[in-house]
């Protein structure tokens, strides 16, 4: 994964000074080598736009593609609009990021938080802000007691390595949301634990798992026997709480058998008492628009996603990949969480209104939140580590010197591999596709990476990725 911008570039809405400090989690290569360190694999590939239907005044759906450009201007010249902008006019209270407490269904989504209680040696390009981890999650606990969301999701690799004093802090910390009366609901990832360690990051974690409430009963109703797979109820939603690594082989997610049916048996509860479903795992469910369709990133029970789809299930929650995006398929939307130690920082917001949901992600506020642990300038430190974890350039840039580019070409190709993963790692790469293939310098700066998986990557890229991936608005 991997190259960085040469200078800040200003931004509006939510980034401002955050657009370019360096890109430490898009190039596969470099996570497949570096971060996941039992399990390692290069994600699916796209399913296609995403299509969301929204309901007219007369009743009667509409489908409109989230992702296209051209559909934030007009549909087949008619004049219409995208689910976004449909969303916006029929509940416009969902999009104030500061006022959740209107949605009548409000969570805040994270995932890969790899926290770590002591100085990690081996700091790498991938998370150059390892042994900032602990300001970092602070300030980002601060913004989500602040927003007051009806629950914490966290999708997995809670912990850096599953050490003992690792889990016992990450646990006290997440204690603050729960002591703001936020519920915090967690699954493991493949960094959290092993067979022979289940036992401790139970016990650790047994304040999340097993939460003692002050007043009345857990929202906590069902426990799988033979993982750490879990059922919590949130006003009338049945979150699917799925522990994938137990039963897998350390390479991806897999569920046993007497998982799947416990599974099933709770898709069914939740049909019965008319509960929708949130489905929460660590490794991915649907093939992606970002790598071709390798193993070790998708959870491996064939037998998952038609089951998912005969219920009915429209969202699934996911991380593992370190950046945001957001696919479709069998029935669902799959919203897979980025890396929040990294640009650009990012955690989710989901707010529900009626049939109406809304996903935003949005860059942790170090600026507003980050003062009481001195993290107000991460994004800055973030600058500097990231290219001193590089020796100073981006791969990008000395794959395009090695090919002898100088000068104007190299300033220009270095230039459109910047933005390529500005967009990229902000996840509205889609938005700008035709942007980056109209640039003078694209034929060149392809030419020159073609004979390194980073140019045949950035194609696979540009020709498959067609969905926006830090918004989405759907029908639930």
């Amino acid at each position: 994964m991997g190259t960085m911008p040469e200078k800040y570039i200003k931004k509006g809405r939510l980034l401002k000074k955050y657009r370019n400090y360096g890109y430490a989690l898009i190039l596969p290569l470099l996570l497949f080598l570096v971060m996941q360190i039992p399990d390692s694999g290069i994600a699916g590939k796209t399913t296609g736009q995403i299509l969301q239907s929204t309901e007219t005044e007369g009743g009667k759906g509409e489908a409109y593609i989230v992702g296209e450009t051209e559909s934030e201007k007009s549909e087949s010249g008619k004049g219409g609009i995208s689910a976004t902008e449909k969303l916006k006019l029929q509940e416009p209270r969902l999009f104030d990021i500061r006022h959740m407490e209107d949605a009548d269904f409000r969570a805040v989504i994270v995932s890969d938080l790899h926290y770590s209680d002591h100085m990690v040696a081996a700091i790498s390009a991938l998370a150059p802000m390892q042994n900032r981890i602990e300001a970092i999650l602070q300030t980002f606990l601060s913004e989500v007691i602040d927003l007051r969301p009806d629950v914490l999701i966290i999708c997995g690799d809670n912990t850096n390595s599953g050490d003992d004093g690792s889990q016992k802090k990450l646990a006290e910390i997440l204690r603050r949301v729960q002591d703001a009366g936020i519920p915090v609901v967690m699954v493991s990832g493949n960094h959290d634990y092993t067979k022979n360690t289940k036992s401790q990051y139970e016990k650790n974690f047994s304040g999340i798992l097993f939460p003692k409430l002050q007043e009345g009963e857990s929202y906590i109703v069902a426990r799988d026997r033979e993982s750490l797979s879990y059922a919590a109820v949130i006003k009338d939603y049945r979150l699917l709480a799925m522990d994938d690594t137990y039963a897998g082989d350390g390479i991806g997610g897999k569920y046993a058998e007497s998982t799947m049916q416990w599974l099933e048996n709770q898709l069914e509860t939740a049909e019965t008492l008319k509960q929708r479903v949130i489905f929460i795992t660590h490794h991915n469910l649907l093939p992606n628009g970002s790598t071709a369709d390798s193993p070790g990133y998708r959870v491996e029970n064939p037998e998952l996603l038609p089951m998912l789809k005969n219920h009915g299930v429209k969202l699934g929650l996911t991380g593992h990949r370190h950046s945001q995006e957001i696919v479709e398929g069998y029935g669902m939307h799959e919203i897979v969480s980025a890396f929040p130690q990294s640009y650009p920082f990012y955690f989710g917001v989901l707010k529900v209104t009626g049939q109406s949901a809304l996903y935003e992600a949005q860059s942790i506020d170090f600026e507003r939140y980050g003062k009481p642990y001195k993290a107000r300038m991460v994004p800055e430190e973030y600058e500097k580590a990231f290219r001193e974890a590089m020796g100073g350039e981006s791969v990008a840039d000395y794959l395009l010197k090695s090919q002898g580019l100088q000068g104007e070409e190299f300033a220009g190709a270095q230039n459109l591999v910047n933005r390529f993963m500005d967009y990229y790692s902000r996840g509205i790469l889609a938005e700008h596709i035709e942007e980056i293939l109209a640039d003078p310098y694209y034929p060149l700066t392809e030419r020159a990476l073609r004979d390194s998986n980073y140019g045949p990557w950035m194609t696979y890229v540009l020709q498959n990725l067609t969905t926006i991936s830090d918004r989405l608005a759907f029908s639930f």
